[in-house]
């Protein structure tokens, strides 16, 4: 399973690391890239997962806010928003 890239196109990306390596210039984002690129022929790294959906359920916590939440710090809270 081969990215989008050709194989020309990685061998000019990782020789283009490889010398922001030697420069001392690589920072982790530019690490996350190189493995990625190198990476690509040999394992199937996808650009979604296609459960993206569910997390949705996660980024509204407000379910876990009553049963976690003290009664006494919901009062403080609601108490701060009213205060101008």
């Amino acid at each position: 399973m081969e990215n989008n890239c050709s194989a020309q196109n990685k061998e000019k990306h990782l020789n283009m690391e490889r010398e922001q390596m030697s420069n001392g210039s690589v920072g982790t984002r530019d690490k996350l890239r190189r493995l990625k690129l190198e990476m690509g022929g040999r394992v199937c790294i996808p650009d979604t997962w296609g459960q993206e959906s569910r997390l949705q359920d996660w980024a509204n916590c407000t379910a876990f806010t009553g049963a976690y939440m003290p009664a006494g710090l919901a009062s403080a809270r609601a108490a701060l928003a009213e205060s101008p």
